[in-house]
Formats: C-alpha cells, sequence, structure tokens
C-alpha cells in the first residue's frame, strides 16, 4: 500500500486552537480521534487505548504527536513511516494471518463470510481489550517479494526504491516497524508471517 492510499486529509475545527486556518505537519492516525474526542470532553483516556490525544497538537503546545505510524492491507505488507522514509515490509504466503475480530467477517474478500469459522475460538486474546473477539485464520497475500523503502520527502510518488542498496535508512526503517509492532502488542504469529526474527 502506497502512501497514496493512506494520507487521509484529517480536518479539525477548535475554537482555541492558535492554529485554525493552518497546516500541521505531524504523524497521526485514525484511532487518535478516540482519544481526542475524550479529551475534548474532559473525560479520562483508557490507558490501554493505542489512540493519542492529538489536543496538544491542536493548542499549539507540540509540534510533534507520533514518531511513526503503521498501516498496510490486512493479511499483506505492513508499511511503516517516519514521515520522511516509508517502509514496505512483505508478508511469507505460506504462513496464514490471524484475524481477531468481534464478528467472523471474510477479512480479504466482502465482509460477509459465505459460511462460518468453524475453526474460530472465541476469547480475551488482545491484551489492550477485556472485550472477547473471534480468532481465526486466513491466507496471506504477497503485493511484493521483497522490502521496499522510499524517501518521501525527494520522492513522493514513490517510484524509486531505495532497500537493497545498502541504505542506512532501510535497517532504521526496519527496526521502527518492529518497536511500532512491539508497542502495538502484536500478536506473535505477525512476526512470524511478516518472517521477523526477534532477538
Amino acid at each position: 500500500m502506497y502512501d497514496v492510499l493512506a494520507h487521509t486529509p484529517l480536518f479539525i475545527w477548535h475554537p482555541h486552537s492558535p492554529l485554525m486556518g493552518g497546516r500541521v505537519n505531524a504523524l497521526t492516525s485514525a484511532v487518535d480521534l478516540y482519544a481526542t474526542m475524550l479529551d475534548a470532553l474532559g473525560l479520562e483516556v483508557p490507558g490501554s487505548t493505542h489512540s493519542r490525544s492529538l489536543m496538544p497538537l491542536l493548542l499549539g503546545s507540540v509540534r510533534e504527536h507520533r514518531e511513526w505510524a503503521i498501516y498496510g492491507y490486512w493479511g499483506s505488507t505492513v508499511n511503516v513511516t517516519d514521515g520522511r522514509y516509508t517502509y514496505l515490509h512483505p508478508c511469507r504466503e505460506d504462513v496464514e494471518a490471524t484475524c481477531y475480530s468481534t464478528m467472523m467477517i471474510e477479512p480479504i474478500d466482502w465482509f460477509a463470510p459465505p459460511r462460518p469459522k468453524l475453526h474460530a475460538t472465541a476469547g480475551r486474546f488482545l491484551p489492550y481489550t477485556d472485550s472477547p473477539v473471534w480468532r481465526y485464520t486466513a491466507r496471506s497475500t504477497s503485493r511484493h517479494g521483497s522490502p521496499l523503502l522510499f524517501d518521501i520527502e525527494s520522492d513522493p510518488e514513490q517510484q524509486e526504491n531505495l532497500a537493497g542498496q545498502g541504505a542506512s535508512e532501510e535497517a532504521a526503517m526496519r527496526t521502527l516497524l518492529i518497536n511500532a509492532l512491539q508497542e502495538l502488542s502484536a500478536p506473535p504469529e505477525q512476526y512470524e508471517r511478516l518472517g521477523i526474527l526477534l532477538p
């Protein structure tokens, strides 16, 4: 998934923001809207959520929000960006992806399954929620065979792959991806699917 598909515009109006009418280049994520709304209403943001309030950014008390943003296609490539470089890490097609969902959806095709997932199990598998979810596997689909790395500052259309050319940024971005997965409490099978060996 290239940045053009994931870089969605975010417009926010806040009556006390000194940034009204301006543009902010900080990295954000769609999940941040949850914490932002709670914060704006004076409610506590649960410590277990991945969401981070945008209020400090909106009120001008900080200029940066996230060190990274992670995204990609479900069951396929996982991408990470630091705002300057974007790293696309391929998956192994011989390792199935694991779906964690409150519904038995078809994660790759239409969201209504053609039949029940008879091999699914239910339980509290996710460390950041007490809600039980279904867990079942689906095929992984590779979109490219080796990592891709782009300097989105000098190459915003992502035409020149820097991966495999000895760029120090490739190792740094791969480490950033691993750190992001660990911070998000990614399940162990995700690392296997991505062919990532943890130290």
